[in-house]
């Protein structure tokens, strides 16, 4: 697979890359190695589903570009400078001593900004458009699973990032609230011309959210680097008024992707 799959035109969007990276845990006796001159640039605005079999790496990347997996070589990977970066986790990670509406304004006080009035309107205004206007003085251990997700991404939108990094968030979820999450995030990044890089391990939600598809391959006996098996873009006709990622399952070319992807991870 060409790694280098952006003309010099498109390379003055670029927003993030790494280049040429090597990447192994463990000790020098003993070292597994999940990356080995490993290449992926990501342009301004994308959006895009990172898909692969457990190990191979997809957790890796968003830590390294969240700067929580260091590199030593800083040649080895780039981003645009002042780039607010959002992390969320597939745990909602609510701190349980906290009521439902200051987890959600957690992420304005770790910018060090005040909570005013219009940020407690603000956030009231997402509980009522998340379907939790009863919710916001409970506590975390008082509410499902779902709407603890529901108030992570909350945190994450109030935090307004300018890059979103999701690590598999809806991946335990029913299928409404599923969906309705998908559809929040989507509109969030496509009024804000956010970039997203979404982790997952199933094929059609890959698709859904994404347009841009990554495939990692499998390592097998953990003895074989990664490399890139698929990099597809991902366009649907109703895209022109901003993804909607159930209409998306529905649309006469998402057979077509899924057959690319799942012929990707097959191999």
């Amino acid at each position: 697979m060409n790694q280098n799959r952006f003309s010099s035109k498109d390379r003055k969007m670029e927003l993030l890359g790494i280049y040429n990276l090597s990447k192994s845990y463990g000790t020098e006796a003993k070292s597994e190695v999940v990356f080995d001159n490993f290449s992926l640039e990501i342009n301004q605005g994308e959006k895009v589903s990172i898909l692969g079999a457990s190990g191979c790496g997809k957790t890796t990347l968003l830590n390294i570009i969240a700067g929580i997996d260091k590199i030593a070589d800083p040649q080895k990977f780039r981003i645009k400078t002042n780039q607010r970066i959002g992390y969320m986790f597939q745990n909602d990670r609510l701190l349980p001593w906290r009521r439902a509406r200051n987890n959600a304004l957690l992420g304005l006080e770790m910018l060090g900004k005040k909570i005013t009035t219009d940020h407690l309107s603000k956030v009231s205004g997402y509980f009522q458009r998340f379907q939790m206007n009863h919710d916001e003085e409970k506590y975390p251990k008082e509410l499902s699973g779902g709407m603890r997700q529901k108030v992570a991404l909350m945190r994450t939108m109030l935090y307004d990032p300018s890059i979103l990094l999701l690590d598999e968030p809806f991946s335990g979820l029913d299928y409404h609230t599923k969906h309705f999450l998908e559809k929040e995030m989507l509109q969030f990044v496509h009024e804000k011309e956010r970039t997203m890089i979404f982790v997952t391990h199933d094929p059609i939600e890959a698709i859904a959210v994404a347009n841009r598809v990554v495939v990692l391959s499998r390592r097998s006996h953990n003895s074989e680097p990664t490399e890139i098996l698929l990099d597809e873009p991902i366009s649907f006709t109703s895209d022109r008024a901003g993804r909607d990622p159930v209409i998306a399952r529905t649309e006469p070319e998402f057979s077509s992707y899924e057959k690319l992807v799942l012929g990707a991870l097959a191999e």
